[in-house]
C-alpha cells in the first residue's frame, strides 16, 4: 500500500563516514576514512545540531529506587534495556561496591565503563579482574591504550600479548604490536610482524588483507621509505574496495608523490555522500603534508581493525573501541562520526547530534555529517530543520544534485509537494538521474495530480532498477486503487512482495489488488497476514474490515473499523471509518470490482 514510511527519506544512504580537521589532521581523515560505511552525515557548526538536539525526543525512563545493592543491580539492567549506558555504568559501579569479587558483575561493570569511554576506570577494573584471575576478552585493551598514551612501548607489547590470548582481540593486538615495534626502532620487524598476520589461518576468514597492506604502506611512509610506500599504495589501488577505503588510500598516495593516482582513485570510488570538489582540493593540500604521527597511525589502525571486526561476533564492541580511539586522540572526528552512526542505530539521537555537531562542515566529512543530521531531524519529524541543514550543505556545494534530491525527500515527508517537486527537478537538471530520484519524483507528481508525468517517472525508476520494491508497490497499488491495469498491477505487487516478504504494506497492497480483481477470498488471506505484520496501521486494518464486510463477516468488519479509528492519525480518516460503522462499505468501493 502507499505508505510514505515505506519509501524512506534518504534511501541512497546506508551509513556514515568519518572526519575531523584542521589542515594538519586531513592526513588522518584520509587514513581512517577507508573503513567507514556509506551513508549518513552531519552539520554546519553547532547551530543546526543545537536545534535538532533541543527537540529530539528521548523516551522517559522510570527512576527506580536504588538504596540496596540489589536495587542498584536491577537499575543497571533496566538502564541497559533502555540503551542508557551512562546510567547503567553508574549503577553497576554502585553494585560493585558491595560485591567487589563477583566475577560476572566485574565483567559487566568493566564493559559498561569501557563502552561509555571511561578508559582509565575500565583499565583499573581490568587490573582488578587480572588480580582475581578472572579471564575475559577485552580486559587488557584499556590498559593498552593508557600505555600507548604514555609512550611505554615495552608495556604495550606485553599487554598486546595478553590481548592476543583472546580471539576477539587478536587482530587488533597484532596491529598495535606491529606499530609498537616501529616505535622502538624496529621498523622492518614491525612490517614483517604485520604482514605475517595474513597467513594466520584462524583469522583468514576476517579478510584483513587490504588493511594489513595499507598499514604496511603507512609504516613504510613513517620510516621515510617513500618509494616503498608509493609502491605498496599503487598495488592496493588495483584492489576492489569501498569508496571510503579509496579515500584512505588516496591520502597515502597523495603524500608520496602519486597525486594523479590518488585523484583517479577518488573519482572512481567516491560515492554521492561526499563533496568531491572539497575532497580533490584537500588531496592537493595533502600532497604537501608530512606523514601522520605514529599515534595517529595507531588510532587509524584501532578504528580500521575494529570496523573489520564489526562483521563478526564481537561487532558489538565497536563502540567501546571507538571510545578507545577518542581517548587517544580526543580531537579526531573520525571516531565521533562513527560513534554517531552507532548512536543513530540505537536511537540515542541527542548523543549522535553532539558528535555530529562537532564536525567541520568544510572538511572531507562535512557533507556526510550534514546529511546525517538532516536524517536525524527527519526521523524526529523536524522536516523544516532537516531542509535547513540541507540548504546549508547546498550553499557549500551548490552543484551537487544529490543534495537537492535529499532536500526533495525532506519536503515530500513534510507533504510540501510543490517544494519537493522543485528540488527533485533541480536534482534531475543537474544530472542526478537515479531510480530513487525518479521514483520519489513520481510519488510527488502523483500527489500533485500530475498523473501522466508521475507514471512516466515511476516507469523510468523501474527501467533503471526493476527490483525497486517501493516503486513496484507504489505503481501497482496506485493502479489497483483506481481499478486500472489490474493484471499488470498484481504482477508488480507480487514482485514487490517477493523482494520484501516481511513488509506488511506490500502484502496489504497484494491483498487489496486481489480484492479489486474480485477475488475476496484470496484477498482476505493476504490482508490478515498484513495486519499481523503491521498491526498498528489504520489503513491496513481498515482494508481488512472492508473485505470482511464484502464477505458477509459483518461483526468482524465492524471490529476492524473500530480498531482502525483508534489507530488513525487524522480526523478525516477516523470519519471515514465512522461512516462505515453507520452505513457499511460504500457501494463505490464495490461497484468497480472485477467479476
Amino acid at each position: 500500500m502507499r505508505q510514505w514510511r515505506t519509501l524512506g527519506y534518504s534511501d541512497d544512504i546506508s551509513a556514515p563516514n568519518p572526519r575531523s580537521l584542521s589542515v594538519p589532521h586531513h592526513q588522518m581523515v584520509f587514513s581512517v576514512l577507508s573503513m567507514l560505511m556509506v551513508g549518513l552525515a552531519g552539520c554546519v557548526g553547532n547551530q543546526p545540531g543545537d536545534s535538532v538536539l533541543a527537540s529530539t525526543t528521548t523516551p522517559i525512563q522510570p527512576q527506580p529506587k536504588t538504596e540496596s545493592s540489589a536495587g542498584h543491580f536491577l537499575a543497571a539492567r533496566q538502564a541497559l534495556y533502555f540503551n542508557d549506558i551512562d546510567q547503567s555504568a553508574n549503577f553497576f559501579l554502585e553494585t560493585l561496591r558491595d560485591n567487589s569479587d563477583n566475577a560476572d558483575l566485574l565483567r559487566q561493570t568493566f564493559m559498561t565503563q569501557y563502552y561509555q569511554g571511561k578508559i582509565t576506570k575500565a583499565a583499573a577494573l581490568g587490573r582488578q579482574m587480572e588480580q582475581l584471575n578472572i579471564s575475559t576478552a577485552f580486559s587488557a585493551e584499556p590498559a593498552t591504550a593508557i600505555a600507548i598514551q604514555d609512550r611505554d612501548w615495552q608495556a604495550v607489547m606485553v599487554l598486546t600479548d595478553t590481548m592476543s590470548e583472546h580471539s576477539p582481540s587478536r587482530q587488533l593486538a597484532g596491529l598495535i604490536k606491529a606499530w609498537a615495534l616501529v616505535a622502538t626502532g624496529q621498523g622492518d620487524a614491525g612490517i614483517t610482524y604485520l604482514t605475517e598476520m595474513r597467513d594466520d589461518g584462524e583469522e583468514a576468514s576476517a579478510s584483513p588483507g587490504l588493511y594489513i597492506e595499507l598499514h604496511a604502506a603507512l609504516m613504510a611512509e613513517y620510516l621515510g621509505q617513500t618509494d616503498e610506500a608509493a609502491r605498496r599504495g599503487l598495488q592496493l589501488a588495483k584492489t576492489p574496495m569501498s569508496p571510503l577505503a579509496a579515500l584512505h588510500l588516496a591520502g597515502l598516495l597523495a603524500r608520496n608523490g602519486e597525486l594523479q593516482a590518488a585523484e583517479t582513485l577518488v573519482s572512481l570510488r567516491l560515492n554521492t555522500n561526499f563533496n568531491q570538489t572539497v575532497i580533490l582540493a584537500l588531496l592537493s593540500q595533502e600532497a604537501q603534508n608530512k606523514p601522520p604521527s605514529l599515534l595517529s597511525n595507531m588510532v587509524h589502525g584501532i578504528v580500521d581493525f575494529s570496523l573489520l571486526a564489526q562483521g563478526r561476533s564481537e561487532g558489538q564492541t565497536l563502540v567501546a573501541r571507538l571510545q578507545l580511539a577518542r581517548f587517544l586522540e580526543p580531537e579526531n572526528d573520525v571516531p565521533r562520526l562513527l560513534l554517531a552512526q552507532q548512536q543513530i542505530k540505537t536511537a540515542t539521537y541527542s548523543d549522535a547530534v553532539d558528535n555530529l555537531s562537532a564536525i567541520d562542515s568544510d572538511g572531507p566529512l562535512g557533507q556526510p555529517a550534514m546529511i546525517a543530521l538532516s536524517d536525524i531531524a527527519n526521523e524526529n519529524r523536524q522536516f523544516s530543520e532537516a531542509a535547513s541543514i540541507l540548504q546549508q550543505a547546498i550553499t557549500i556545494n551548490p552543484e551537487d544534485g544529490y543534495l537537492y534530491k535529499l532536500l526533495g525527500d525532506s519536503h515530500r515527508r513534510d507533504a510540501d509537494y510543490r517544494r519537493s517537486r522543485k528540488a527533485y527537478e533541480t536534482a534531475y537538471e543537474m544530472g542526478h538521474s537515479t531510480s530513487n530520484l525518479h521514483r520519489n519524483l513520481g510519488v510527488t507528481l502523483e500527489r500533485l495530480d500530475q498523473t501522466q508525468t508521475a507514471e512516466k517517472h515511476l516507469k523510468m525508476a523501474l527501467e533503471m532498477n526493476p527490483d525497486d520494491a517501493f516503486a513496484l508497490n507504489y505503481l501497482g497499488y496506485w493502479w489497483a486503487d483506481q481499478g486500472r491495469n489490474l493484471d499488470e498491477a498484481i504482477a508488480l505487487i507480487e514482485r514487490a512482495v517477493e523482494l520484501r516478504p516481511n513488509s506488511g504494506y506490500f502484502v496489504d497492497s497484494l491483498g487489496w489488488v486481489h480484492f479489486r480483481l474480485g477475488d475476496a477470498e484470496t484477498a482476505v488471506q493476504f490482508l490478515e497476514q498484513a495486519t499481523e505484520l503491521e498491526p498498528a496501521d489504520s489503513e491496513i486494518t481498515g482494508h481488512l474490515g472492508d473485505v470482511y464486510w464484502h464477505l458477509g463477516r459483518r461483526n468482524e468488519a465492524r471490529f476492524k473499523w473500530r480498531l482502525a479509528i483508534t489507530l488513525a492519525d487524522t480526523e478525516a480518516e477516523k470519519e471515514k471509518f465512522r461512516a462505515r460503522l453507520e452505513t457499511g462499505l460504500p457501494p463505490s468501493e464495490i461497484n468497480g470490482l472485477s467479476e
